[in-house]
């Protein structure tokens, strides 16, 4: 039985010994591999030539995890060609990785986006250019995140870049399109409103009616740009300028584009931009815009269009309503075969 006891306490021991040299190797290669990413950093910090910096960024990232925050703290405060290093390293990634781990980096990159400054903020949005570029990988769920990051972004430029990329969502990101449509920096309108007229699809996208707004832009490459997408929508230049007046600012503006509507012959069909007016915020511009399609029908000899009649029942203004039912109620027939205008003496 003490043979056997001490067989069993000496391989106990060696279990015991073996196990506690396991323990030790592996604190002894993490401890390596950690010197090895500190070592990389170093390199990637104080190389003078970027092919050094570059190859510092590729062995940076080749340890994953342990070297993913020294890669992403380069790309929040680094300088500017190291920078440019990783993201080159990183192009390279993303054409050989497979997609969940590029998915583990994009999401640790978003994690840190609100430590960046600006041009820290544009050199983790750049790590989304390359994933955008494969196929299919645009709906990588942190890849999506990352450019809504980017949209969202308290810096001009950042926001401004973000638009490019966001092109690959299309109508999925429309509401973000909408907001960037109206942000107080030109650049970000600019691009906004290029890349809105770029899709081309108003029923998806905006359609002429409000894509007009933009016409009365206070930045003039904003104003061009509007003029340049509704020219591509096969708009003319006169109905252009008509969208112009329609969506003036000064109700008195609009009131005048009524009254050319209704008597000047210009405009072969102003129907459509009378039905444009009688949804204006102004209920005074509305009932101008109803008396005018009267007016119009009376002169032709026709009913009013049914659209007039679900005005006249929902218009917000009791007062504008029942003005409106008035010029909508007025009979067809004319004494001696003369038009008068609307709600002049009989």
């Amino acid at each position: 039985m003490s043979g056997l006891g001490s067989r069993r306490w000496k391989y106990g021991g060696i279990l015991a010994g073996g196990f506690l040299f396991g323990v030790i190797l592996a604190v002894v290669l993490a401890q390596r591999q950690h010197l090895q990413a500190w070592y990389a950093a170093h390199q990637l910090r104080t190389a003078t030539e970027l092919s050094q910096k570059v190859r510092a960024a590729e062995r940076l990232m080749e340890l994953q995890e342990i070297g993913q925050r020294r890669v992403l703290n380069i790309l929040i405060a680094g300088d500017e060609t190291s920078r440019q290093a990783v993201l080159h390293a990183w192009q390279c990634r993303v054409e050989e990785w497979p997609e969940e781990v590029i998915q583990k980096w994009l999401d640790a990159a978003a994690t840190v986006w609100d430590e960046a400054d600006e041009q820290g903020q544009k050199a983790l949005l750049e790590m989304a250019r390359p994933v955008l570029g494969r196929p299919g990988w645009a709906e990588v769920p942190a890849c999506r995140r990352i450019v809504c990051c980017g949209l969202s972004s308290r810096h001009a430029s950042v926001r401004r870049d973000a638009v490019g990329m966001a092109r690959h969502y299309g109508s999925q990101l429309r509401q973000q399109w909408l907001e960037l449509l109206k942000d107080s920096e030109a650049e970000v309108r600019r691009a906004a409103l290029f890349t809105v007229a770029a899709f081309g699809d108003s029923s998806v996208w905006l359609a002429d009616e409000e894509l007009f707004h933009w016409l009365h832009d206070p930045d003039e490459g904003v104003r061009r740009i509007c003029h340049d997408a509704l020219l591509s929508r096969g708009r003319t230049v006169l109905e252009i300028d008509l969208g112009r007046r329609l969506t003036h600012p000064d109700a008195q503006e609009r009131l005048k584009l009524i009254a050319e509507l209704r008597y000047d012959d210009g405009v072969a069909d102003p129907e459509p931009w009378l039905h444009y007016l009688v949804r204006d915020p102004e209920a005074a511009v509305r009932v101008a815009a109803v008396r005018a399609v009267a007016e119009l029908r009376l002169q032709r000899r026709s009913l009013c269009p049914p659209w007039v009649e679900s005005v006249v029942r929902t218009d917000p203004d009791a007062l504008a309503r029942r003005i409106m039912q008035y010029y909508q109620e007025l009979p067809l027939q004319m004494r001696n075969g003369e038009v008068r205008p609307a709600g002049g003496p009989p």
